[in-house]
């Protein structure tokens, strides 16, 4: 038994409270040591330690076995260890004291009292959304009286200083095509006054740039979005401002002397913009100075303006750009200001690494999960064909916080800061449709870059910021079906939104992965076989009640299901046999209970 493998602590992500006296463990050992694993606990203040729960295996990411159960609590309060058994025959106790053969060697991990452990409060309907991100200028042009003089043609291979005149009226115009497409939450990037088309560097947080509209066209846009059972989530650039911002501005003038000179992060005097000698977004981007968030003049600044729009125009979150940089006790209350006027808002961070200090429920409801895209990528696109890695980059995701905030998260595939989905693919619309569907079957909210969903391509930015394609002669429209289809399925299906997962084909160098999502309205299973080749298989049972048979639903490609006896098994009513099936190369389907 390698004890140093162990790892569990009294604290997220290993331990998360689930409310109504639930609390669910997690605990990490060497793969393929420990055979069962249970855990003994009680009342931190009784001497009685009777409650007993089985941890399950959830998965493996190559390194670690993942093992997690639920504890039914009698009170807030909390003592625990762990019984553990190995496949070598051992038997022993892992508490804070360590590994011990010796039951009177060990020290209870402890938990003073859940109240210690934020509840969720995340809006609720965020978990059952599908996102749409415009990029406002590249998007549509509904009001060609707004366009800068410098606007190019709509066709064009976009250049870094390229304006299209895209604006808040031609999102108006495209929310029957977005709520066709079942979208429900419309993600814009920025739209307040910056001297760029992308608009990460604004100037006036108070102020639409003219380019895209004003106050009443975001009202109108908001008003008619809400009509529609959509909701509009703007992006917060609180991280950093523009060169033009009047607070720098006022730091180049007067250096030390300004008082806003604890608004940002200056090495030294005096300011000098090329090359920056002050904190900046990215690396040294002089135009975009670091705003000092912990400074308390400049947090209620833009308290103010996170609150202001919710007020004023009636938007329903914020998507925090670089939100890992930010100060956490301004996020806090930004949450706790911005939920007093809209308990519903939803507050998402742009996060490109694992984040469960983030996703506590104290800060963000979700963050972009970048972790998830790597692996859909590698795995889809062929890099990284094998099944197993993909289930262990999956278990570390979705063990590595709370299961509300990565429902809550974005599942991206593109964005305005990658490249497009199907460039990454190599053009190949088979292996974009297999991770279109793996998309909207993976928990998390689906997130679809603005023409991604009818076949735009394109490298990093500027060729991933091109003007979107509304001439239907240039539009993939089998894509743009199968994007539909995703999100009635989506819809119909309450396990794609809210249910739970694990993985259920994952066998080691398997270009076919299959994924179980439980929900007590009823189970689904994700399958999809990347191989050029078509797959007989035969998935465990276990998932179906023994009165339910099974219906295949196809994604893309196709698939047929060979066998499907109903066997019903005496006492505990599962069924236990495996489905048979055979799948098509490159195909995805669903299978449900009837």
């Amino acid at each position: 038994m390698q004890a140093a493998s162990l790892l569990h602590a009294p604290w997220p992500p290993y331990v998360q409270y689930e409310g109504s006296g639930g609390l669910r463990v997690l605990l990490k050992a060497k793969q393929g040591e420990i055979a069962a694993a249970y855990v003994v606990y009680g009342d931190r203040y009784k001497d009685d330690m009777s409650g007993r729960a089985t941890l399950g295996r959830v998965g493996s990411d190559g390194i670690h076995d993942y093992f997690m159960g639920r504890l039914t609590l009698s009170s807030g309060r909390l003592k625990y260890v762990f019984y553990l058994e190995t496949h070598d025959g051992q038997e022993g106790w892992f508490s804070e004291a360590g590994w011990s053969h010796d039951p009177w060697s060990t020290r209870v991990f402890q938990m003073p009292h859940v109240a210690a452990l934020p509840a969720w409060d995340g809006p609720d309907w965020a978990q059952d959304a599908v996102c749409y991100q415009v990029f406002v200028d590249r998007f549509r042009n509904g009001n060609p009286g707004n366009d800068p003089p410098s606007v190019s043609d709509w066709c064009c291979n976009p250049g870094l200083k390229t304006r299209l005149g895209g604006d808040l009226q031609g999102v108006i115009d495209a929310l029957p095509y977005l709520e066709d497409l079942g979208v429900s939450m419309i993600y814009l990037t920025p739209i307040f006054l910056a001297p760029s088309a992308h608009k990460y560097d604004p100037v006036d947080y108070y102020e639409i740039d003219p380019e895209f509209g004003d106050l009443d066209t975001l009202r109108a846009l908001t008003a008619q979005a809400h009509a529609r059972n959509m909701y509009v989530v703007l992006d917060g650039v609180f991280n950093h401002c523009g060169a033009g911002f009047f607070a720098f501005q006022d730091v180049l003038r007067n250096g030390e002397a300004s008082s806003y000179r604890d608004w940002f992060y200056v090495h030294d005097y005096p300011v000098r913009m090329y090359p920056p000698n002050y904190e900046t977004f990215g690396a040294a981007i002089a135009e975009m100075p670091k705003l000092r968030l912990s400074n308390p003049q400049t947090a209620e600044y833009f308290l103010d303006v996170a609150t202001y729009w919710i007020r004023e125009a009636g938007i329903d979150g914020w998507r925090l750009d670089v939100a890992n940089e930010m100060d956490l006790d301004f996020l806090r209350e930004l949450r706790r200001r911005v939920r007093a006027i809209h308990p519903q808002a939803y507050i998402v961070g742009e996060i490109w690494h694992p984040a469960e200090p983030w996703l506590r429920g104290d800060t963000l409801d979700g963050v972009t999960a970048y972790p998830w895209r790597d692996a859909a990528l590698a795995f889809f696109s062929g890099w990284r064909s094998d099944a197993a890695w993909l289930d262990g980059q999956l278990t570390k995701h979705y063990t590595g916080a709370r299961s509300e905030a990565l429902r809550s998260s974005l599942n991206l595939l593109g964005s305005h800061d990658t490249p497009r989905v199907l460039e990454l693919m190599g053009g190949d619309r088979n292996k974009a449709k297999l991770l279109a569907a793996f998309q909207f079957v993976s928990p998390g909210i689906p997130q679809i870059y603005y023409g991604d969903e009818v076949g735009m391509r394109g490298w990093s930015d500027p060729e991933c910021r091109r003007g979107m394609v509304w001439d239907p002669n240039r539009q993939d429209h089998e894509l743009l079906s199968l994007y539909k289809h995703l999100s009635k399925l989506r819809k119909q299906y309450p396990a794609l939104r809210r249910g739970g997962f694990r993985s259920l084909w994952h066998a080691q160098g398997d270009p076919l992965y299959a994924m179980l999502r439980t929900h007590e309205s009823g189970n689904v299973v994700g399958i999809f076989n990347t191989a050029w080749h078509e797959r007989e298989l035969e998935l465990p049972g276990g998932w179906l009640r023994s009165d339910e048979s099974v219906e295949m639903i196809i994604l893309t490609g196709w698939g047929h299901l060979m066998q499907d006896e109903r066997q019903k098994t005496e006492g505990s009513g599962i069924r236990r046999t495996p489905i048979s099936l055979r799948m098509g190369p490159q195909s995805a389907c669903l299978l449900v209970a009837k």
